[in-house]
């Protein structure tokens, strides 16, 4: 899948559960979040989704006191799992199918662990689009 493709995806995601959770200027959110990966991405290795979804959401559970030495791999074990489960119930030939087993999975995971708010939803817009720019410091586009 190309970086183009993702972000054009995540954009149009990320929107809608930042309007679910009342984020003020929802778009900026959305387009902050999506907006490093059409710049610095042609293509999305397997590799690099991996890193980038462990990343964002291991960095924001440990910002929100959730993630801890002792929790760390039954945490890790659960998020996996998440996307197991929604890969099964997406699964299809429709090439919309994988992209939303992926936000289906992240997403069911967050929210089965943090009640979102507005200011959550920035801070987690903030987070994502953070982690692809790390993304592309360390490993290059």
């Amino acid at each position: 899948m190309t970086g183009l493709q993702y972000s054009q995806f995540l954009y149009r995601y990320a929107l809608d559960w930042s309007l679910k959770w009342g984020v003020f200027k929802s778009e900026l959110a959305a387009e902050f979040a999506s907006r490093p990966i059409k710049y610095n991405f042609l293509i999305l290795p397997l590799e690099t989704m991996v890193r980038v979804y462990g990343n964002v959401m291991g960095r924001f559970f440990y910002s929100e006191g959730i993630l801890t030495e002792e929790n760390a791999q039954n945490l890790a074990l659960e998020y996996a799992k998440s996307f197991e489960e929604s890969a099964k119930r997406n699964l299809s030939d429709q090439y919309n199918s994988k992209l939303l087993a992926i936000g289906e999975g992240f997403i069911g995971f967050l929210l089965s662990h943090i009640t979102m708010s507005p200011e959550k939803g920035w801070r987690f817009a903030i987070f994502y689009g953070d982690t692809w720019l790390l993304e592309t410091l360390e490993y290059g586009p």
